[in-house]
């Protein structure tokens, strides 16, 4: 008679695990559980999150224009001015405020143009290859005035070269960041 009883509760189970309610109740808890890992940890729209380095960098600002360390009443303070500049800057983009905006436009590709300057590193050059490139370009240095010899412009024309080299390797990132999108022009409206 137990046994009886055992075998009708284990098909009871089975019958449970059975259910589609059950498995909806499940699917959804794991639903819910991944969101929570993967999209709370970033934050919400709602939700401004003051994160270490944002504090550190507010510091050091006040350090460097104050020229002590920031208290704790004066770290409350950036902080406070930190997050009302952020609310600020999240309501103009909600707003749209970012779009069509010359201004906005120009810092944001200044930003990268920086970016990218950042990781070019323009290569050794030899005086034999120095001199070369003087010699194509002695005209322009004798309409600037400068008539003088390769030794005594040797500073200058390294600048010059080293300044002309930056600005080939910027022009060839540009254009491979261009390079990865798809353009389209429009006729203009008339």
């Amino acid at each position: 008679m137990a046994h009886l009883i055992a075998l009708i509760k284990n098909a009871r189970r089975l019958r449970i695990l059975q259910d589609p309610l059950l498995h909806f109740l499940i699917l959804g808890a794991l639903v819910f559980a991944v969101d929570q890992v993967l999209f709370t940890s970033r934050g919400d729209a709602e939700t401004i999150i003051v994160k270490g380095d944002v504090q550190t960098e507010l510091g050091d600002l006040f350090r460097v224009r104050n020229k002590r360390e920031a208290s704790a009443e004066d770290m409350k303070a950036l902080i406070k001015g930190w997050v009302e500049s952020e609310a600020l800057y999240r309501v103009g983009i909600e707003q749209g405020l970012d779009r069509g905006d010359r201004k906005i436009r120009d810092l944001i590709i200044g930003d990268a143009i920086g970016v990218i300057q950042s990781g070019l590193t323009v290569p050794p050059v030899t005086t034999d290859a120095l001199r070369t490139w003087f010699e194509a370009r002695r005209a322009s240095y004798e309409k600037q005035g400068l008539s003088e010899s390769f030794e005594t412009l040797s500073d200058k024309i390294r600048r010059d070269w080293t300044d002309e080299t930056q600005a080939a390797l910027l022009a060839a990132a540009i254009r491979d960041a261009a390079a990865k999108f798809n353009v389209v022009v429009e006729k203009p409206v008339e």
